[in-house]
C-alpha cells in the first residue's frame, strides 16, 4: 500500500504497477525516464513537476483526475487508458510525444499539440493499435499495425466497389462476400479496406512509417 523511494536518485526506472498504492512521490527521482503505476485503483494524482527527463508514464487504470505534464517536455510516450475519473488533458507542450492511449478513459477534452495528430504517430482507436499515415485538417486515416493474408473475393463478378479515393464505400459494397473486408470491419465498424489513391498515399510516406514497424 505503500512505498518510499526518495533516498533512490539514482533510480531510471520504477515500475509499481498493480498494487494499492494510493501516492507515489517521484519529486527525488529527477533522472527517471520510465513510470508504470497502472492498476492502481486509489491514485488520483502524480506530482511530476521535477522529473524533466521523463519519456515513459504509463497509468493506465488509476483514478486520476488531473494531469500537469507541462514540464515533462521529453516524454515520447503516455498510457491512460481506462481513466475513467480524467476528463481533460492538455498535451500541447510535449511536443516529443510520438505515443498516446487514452482509450476507454472519460477525457473529453484533449488540447494537443499544434498540427497532430501527426504522421507516423502511434494511436489506438476502439482499442487496435495503428499509426496514422494521412493528417489533413480534421481528416485524419490511420493503418493497422496488424498483418493478415485474405482473399478479395468476387471473381469474376463485377461490384461497383471501383472509387480509388473512398475506401469506406468500396469495402460497404464488399464486405458481406470478401474475407479480405470481413478482416477490416471485425477490427470495428471504422476499418475498412484502403481505395487505390489511399494505398498511393501510404506507398508514398513509407519509409517514416517503417520507423515504427516493417510494413509490407
Amino acid at each position: 500500500s505503500t512505498i518510499r523511494v526518495v533516498n533512490n536518485t539514482a533510480l531510471d526506472k520504477l515500475d509499481v504497477s498493480k498494487n494499492n498504492l494510493l501516492n507515489v512521490n517521484v519529486r527525488s527521482n529527477t533522472v527517471l525516464k520510465t513510470l508504470n503505476v497502472s492498476d492502481n485503483a486509489g491514485i488520483t494524482a502524480l506530482a511530476l513537476g521535477y522529473n524533466t527527463v521523463l519519456e515513459t508514464l504509463e497509468a493506465s487504470n488509476t483514478a486520476l483526475t488531473d494531469m500537469d505534464l507541462s514540464k515533462n517536455l521529453e516524454i515520447k510516450n503516455l498510457n491512460l487508458a481506462g481513466c475513467s475519473s480524467l476528463h481533460i488533458l492538455d498535451v500541447s507542450k510535449n511536443l516529443k510525444m510520438s505515443e498516446l492511449d487514452i482509450n476507454g478513459s472519460s477525457v473529453s477534452s484533449l488540447r494537443t499539440i499544434p498540427g497532430l495528430p501527426i504522421i507516423g504517430q502511434y494511436v489506438v482507436p476502439e482499442g487496435v493499435k495503428g499509426v496514422i499515415y494521412y493528417s489533413t485538417g480534421s481528416v485524419i486515416k490511420i493503418v493497422t499495425a496488424d498483418e493478415s493474408e485474405a482473399e478479395w473475393g468476387y471473381y469474376g463478378i463485377l461490384t461497383g466497389a471501383n472509387s480509388r479515393t473512398d475506401g469506406v464505400a468500396n469495402t460497404n459494397k464488399i464486405a458481406a462476400e470478401s474475407p479480405a473486408a470481413k478482416w477490416c470491419r471485425d477490427k470495428g465498424s471504422a476499418w475498412y479496406l484502403p481505395a487505390l489513391d489511399e494505398l498511393k498515399d501510404v506507398y508514398n510516406i513509407v519509409s517514416k512509417l517503417n520507423e515504427r514497424y516493417i510494413l509490407c
